[in-house]
């Protein structure tokens, strides 16, 4: 864990990037309750391990910092520890370029998922029209903020927190959330013997199974208004004879404008998968 001013600071820094693109040295000073001398200790500290970026700004004239991607990892961990909620990271059971998902203990030593969110700027400005950022344009306009404006790992988790919430309590078959912080998500582990369950990717076709999901997934659409975005056989996971729904940062509301193409999708994506075209 971090030490307790080196935690103060990185999280003044991630406060204030809602104001400052670069904040300056006095405006960080101002919010934290230690001397002047020990301040610049610690960030010197948090420069090194690469927690933090400082520019000498003109505009300023003064030294200016902001917090890094991994420093948002240190806090977001850190804030997790402290509030209980995540004891241990284990080993990364998936590694993609939208997110990192890792096998962690609880503080009862019991088995979680901790998700994080991911950003590839450059890809970003190449997709943002696409349907692949369908969610984050439906989050950009529930804040009343233009698309450059937003977060887009900490919406990415705000998205499927706020849907897994949702399903869970409605009694759909997805991991149950446990809490989030910043760009994170922690949610069960689905686990069966002991190992992260299959992704439906990894087996043989069930039809049976096939109509079940599809059966669910309609209600899910239908009666919670939510629609996947990216529902494919590599999100779902089976267990047994059960299955789970994850991965729903792309989710959109039924009545989104772009909603109808993406749940067509969705469909087709399972249909295909289980050969059903011919059934349905």
């Amino acid at each position: 864990m971090l030490d307790n001013i080196s935690a103060a600071i990185l999280r003044q820094l991630d406060y204030l990037s809602k104001h400052y693109e670069w904040v300056p040295f006095e405006q960080l000073k101002k919010r934290l309750d230690y001397n002047e001398k020990i301040i610049k200790k610690k960030i010197k500290e948090l420069l090194r391990k690469e927690y933090i970026q400082g520019i000498p700004h003109a505009k300023y004239n003064e030294w200016a910092f902001k917090i890094t991607s991994k420093g948002l990892d240190a806090i977001a961990f850190h804030d997790l520890q402290k509030n209980k909620v995540v004891k241990k990271l284990l080993n990364p059971i998936g590694m993609g370029k939208e997110a990192e998902v890792y096998l962690a203990l609880d503080f009862d030593d019991n088995p979680i998922v901790v998700k994080k969110h991911l950003f590839d700027r450059a890809k970003f400005k190449k997709i943002a029209k696409s349907l692949a950022y369908a969610s984050i344009k439906w989050r950009a306009k529930q804040l009343g903020k233009k698309l450059y404006e937003i977060n887009v790992p900490r919406a990415k988790a705000q998205i499927e927190s706020y849907v897994l919430e949702k399903l869970y309590y409605m009694g759909f078959h997805v991991p149950k959330p446990i809490s989030i912080n910043r760009h994170i998500v922690v949610m069960e582990a689905i686990l069966d013997n002991g190992f992260p369950a299959k992704q439906l990717s990894k087996l043989k076709p069930d039809k049976e199974l096939g109509l079940k999901i599809l059966e669910e997934y309609d209600n899910i659409v239908k009666k919670a208004k939510i629609v996947h975005g990216d529902l494919s056989p590599f999100n779902i996971l089976v267990k047994g004879g059960e299955y789970y729904f994850i991965d729903w940062a792309q989710a959109v509301p039924s009545d989104y404008e772009e909603a109808n193409i993406l749940y067509k999708r969705d469909i087709e994506n399972i249909k295909k998968f289980f050969h059903l075209d011919d059934t349905m």
